[in-house]
């Protein structure tokens, strides 16, 4: 009987697959079987193939179609010959010797399964790393050497801090066949359920400590890169969760195993392109069964960090509401008033927010960062405002500036009663996540945002301040003038509708016209905090804010040409300079924009059908309009404008052009 089979699948991997073939061939150990899987490959790997095959007549090549590694795998375990089965990937390679350690090793102690050692390759700088994970410390510091011959019951304290790619363990045929044991097929992660399946049924564990697995690092690595394959990891999850509960193993492992599954998901999230996350937050809460049947017993045994982003995912349909909940949640920061700093959550600071009290019937919201020049010309504007400078609450939230943005909005809190300074700690990148921090620390029944590099007209507040007791409204908005190298142009739209109007209904060209500019608008803020409306942090986020303000809003007012604010544009801001992440930023907050949208309009109609009660939501109209409609009246032109003037290499216009396709396609 051959002592040892080889399994290698390959798709694609004419760059490395020689010299994985060489280190194989060349093995010390000669009586073994190679069983290489050529996985639908389009490039010169069944050539590379035959080449060796034809050479050494211990290769044997199966063919197949593309239908990835666990497949793979599971066709080459049928046809393998081998006392014992070796994984060895086609981008990596293994020791001259390893094979004849491995065999003599598990051979000598009847092992089922045979742990060793790997070793990271760096393909960029050919530096060879090691790990604590690939060295398997775990076993170490748990007094498990070569010597001792384990079973599952010893290493139940640290089962998750144990590699999991089959390639780093040598197994027995006979316990795989006898367990019916082979890799899920059609999904990627594959590894995980297979290495929990198996280790529940081994009965002889060993552990040979040699650097014998050479892993190859490399940009192309299927760990290394992301596409919608990577969505499988809900799969995989799944999959190990079933593992568990199949093995009567879930009741004894189920705070451990929640974190690590849950855990595994949020690796590649994190690692997903924006563009792909809405898509791939969605699939999790739609298909992992810790969003389903499983609820409960997550939301018990998750840890604080994990489950403060379970919570949040749960009560969120989009990612983009997700992220902007969850970086407020989580935002550290702390607050100067008077010559006192207070940390967020302290003793201290809770006494100081029961201490105050709604003495002003304005707030002012003013994200900043770096921005120590202008903002006294920001802060002199509210100074001087004819609504009177005692009925105004000041709200400057520094995002972690590094110039003297700090010392200055410390020096307003220090001369006025109602000027507060918080501070981030960690800086957010965009002005949504201090908005609501700033939302959240204010006390009026008003609240309005501005920039920190735009100011009030004199009488700006007062204006608002008059309209939105006037007519009750949830909101009230004027326009603004453009302010470039010292010059105001207005910007007024004299062909759009304005006044007072009950709800989108009444002015549905809102949506659009005039542009978001969050500036302009007086909230009540209680309408803000009870329809929990709050910035996302992307670009986009005015559009995004205003257009779930119309959705809730009762009674909204529009002043037309009253001039609020003067908004200066800045040639180093965000929007002025067109990339690749600008690009992507706008397209993924107009998907967003799309779907809430059409959410919207879906409960209105369904609340019209309902109905038996006439009202402005539930008119006959409902179902004729199409509010993205329009809103992306000009978007298009905008973006395709911003996409001719922007300077993007060739990789970035090969990455964008797809996006930008199906937005067109599909969206307008």
């Amino acid at each position: 009987m051959t002592k040892v089979s080889v399994i290698i699948p390959i798709y694609n991997g004419e760059k490395y697959l020689k010299e994985c073939l060489d280190s194989v061939c060349c093995q010390s150990l000669k009586d073994i079987q190679i069983i290489c899987v050529n996985d639908g490959s389009t490039d010169k790997t069944l050539s590379i193939l035959n080449g060796f095959a034809s050479k050494d007549k211990r290769i044997k090549i199966i063919s197949t179609e593309n239908r990835g590694q666990g497949s793979a795998r599971n066709t080459a375990l049928k046809e393998a010959q081998g006392e014992y089965i070796s994984f060895v990937d086609a981008d990596d390679w293994i020791s001259e010797n390893a094979l004849e350690l491995l065999y003599f090793h598990a051979k000598s102690k009847d092992l089922d399964m045979l742990f060793f050692q790997m070793i990271n390759y760096m393909d960029n700088s050919k530096n060879y790393v090691e790990t604590e994970l690939y060295n398997h410390l775990c076993f170490e510091r748990n007094a498990i050497d070569e010597d001792t011959i384990f079973n599952f019951n010893d290493i139940k304290e640290f089962l998750f801090k144990i590699p999991v790619c089959p390639v780093s363990k040598l197994y027995k045929k006979e316990f795989l066949d006898s367990n019916d044991l082979y890799f899920p097929e059609g999904m990627f992660f594959e590894d995980n359920a297979f290495f929990y399946n198996s280790l529940f049924k081994s009965n002889c564990l060993g552990f040979l400590k040699k650097h014998l697995y050479y892993r190859r690092r490399h940009a192309d690595s299927v760990t290394q890169t992301f596409d919608k394959r990577k969505f499988d990891i809900v799969k995989a999850t799944n999959k190990v969760l079933d593992v568990f509960l199949e093995n009567d193993q879930y009741l004894i492992f189920k705070k451990e195993l929640i974190n690590h599954t849950f855990s595994m998901l949020l690796e590649w999230f994190n690692k997903s392109p924006l563009e792909l996350k809405d898509e791939f937050y969605r699939l999790i809460k739609r298909d992992f069964r810790g969003f389903n049947n499983l609820k409960e017993d997550f939301k018990n045994n998750l840890k604080e960090e994990y489950l403060l982003i379970f919570d949040i995912s749960d009560k969120n349909k989009y990612y983009l509401d997700f992220l902007s909940e969850y970086k407020l949640s989580s935002a550290d920061y702390d607050i100067f008033d008077k010559e006192r700093y207070f940390h967020l959550n302290s003793q201290e600071y809770l006494e100081y927010k029961s201490n105050k009290s709604n003495n002003y019937k304005i707030s002012v919201v003013i994200p900043i960062y770096n921005n120590e020049t202008f903002i006294h010309r920001t802060l002199m504007s509210i100074e001087n405002q004819s609504f009177g400078l005692e009925n105004i609450e000041v709200i400057m939230v520094n995002d972690n500036s590094k110039d003297n943005t700090e010392l200055v909005i410390n020096e307003y809190s220090s001369k006025y009663e109602n000027f507060k300074a918080i501070h981030i700690k960690e800086g957010t990148g965009s002005p949504g996540t201090p908005r609501n921090i700033g939302l959240y620390e204010s006390t009026s029944d008003y609240v309005i945002f501005l920039d920190h590099d735009d100011y009030f007209e004199i009488d700006a507040l007062e204006k608002l301040y008059n309209a939105i007791n006037e007519e009750d409204c949830d909101f009230v908005y004027g326009t603004y003038a453009s302010v470039d190298e010292d010059l105001p142009t207005k910007i007024i739209y004299p062909n759009e509708l304005h006044g007072y109007f009950k709800n989108i209904y009444g002015n549905p060209r809102s949506i659009a016209f005039p542009p978001p500019s969050i500036w302009t608008k007086l909230f009540k803020r209680s309408f803000l905090i009870e329809n929990r409306i709050i910035f996302p942090t992307i670009l986009g986020e005015d559009a995004i804010f205003i257009s779930k303000a119309l959705f809730s809003a009762d009674g909204i007012d529009y002043l037309w040409d009253d001039l609020i604010c003067y908004h200066t544009l800045n040639k180093k801001s965000f929007t002025k300079n067109v990339s690749y992440d600008y690009l992507v930023q706008g397209f993924v907050s107009e998907e967003y924009l799309y779907n809430i949208y059409n959410d919207f309009e879906s409960q209105s109609y369904e609340l019209k059908e309902n109905s038996t009660i006439p009202s402005e939501k539930s008119s006959e109209n409902i179902e004729k309009m199409n509010l993205y409609k329009i809103r992306s009246e000009g978007i298009l032109d905008f973006y395709l404008n911003q996409f001719y003037r922007s300077d993007l290499n060739d990789e970035d216009i090969y990455r964008i052009f797809p996006i930008l396709s199906d937005f067109v396609s599909t969206r307008i």
